[in-house]
C-alpha cells in the first residue's frame, strides 16, 4: 500500500486562483457599463426609460443634435475606506452612452426629462401635425 500525501489547502488555493482570475476579467470590463432601457410610445408621445441606479442626477447628460438624442451618464467607482478590499464587485461602474435617431413626427422642442428612484424618463411629445386625427366628410 502506498501513501498519498494530502494537502488540505489545495482546494482553497484553487479557489483563490479562480477568484483572482474572475477579478482580473471583471476589472477589465469596469471601464463602461450598459444601462437597460425601454422605449414606449402612444398617440401622444414616445418615452425612453433608462435604469441608472447609483448615478447622481448631476452625472447625467442629455443632448439633442439635429435628429440625434444622446444620453450619457457616469456611475462612480465605489470608494472604500482605508484598509478595505473589494472581494466581489458585480455592480458595474464607469461611463454609459447611448444615441438614438429620433423619428419624424416628434416635437424635439418639448422634450422633458425626469430622474426619480434611479430611473431616467425622457418624454418626447408627438408634433401636433403628426398625431392621428379623424377627417370629417362633408356632403354637398
Amino acid at each position: 500500500m502506498s501513501l498519498i500525501s494530502f494537502d488540505p489547502f489545495a482546494e482553497l488555493r484553487a479557489f483563490n486562483r479562480e477568484f483572482d482570475r474572475a477579478f482580473a476579467a471583471n476589472a477589465k470590463r469596469r471601464a463602461e457599463f450598459e444601462a437597460p432601457l425601454d422605449i414606449i410610445e402612444n398617440e401622444q408621445a414616445v418615452a425612453i426609460l433608462v435604469d441608472l441606479p447609483g448615478v447622481e442626477k448631476e452625472a447625467i447628460q442629455i443632448n439633442l443634435e439635429e435628429e440625434t438624442l444622446t444620453i450619457a451618464a457616469e456611475r462612480k467607482a465605489p470608494e472604500l475606506p482605508e484598509k478595505t478590499q473589494m472581494r466581489l464587485n458585480e455592480r458595474p461602474w464607469g461611463q454609459f452612452q447611448r444615441a438614438f435617431r429620433l423619428p419624424r413626427g416628434l416635437d424635439a422642442q418639448r422634450i422633458e426629462a425626469e430622474f426619480a428612484h434611479g430611473v431616467l424618463t425622457i418624454t418626447i411629445p408627438r408634433a401636433e401635425q403628426a398625431k392621428a386625427r379623424a377627417i370629417p366628410v362633408t356632403a354637398h
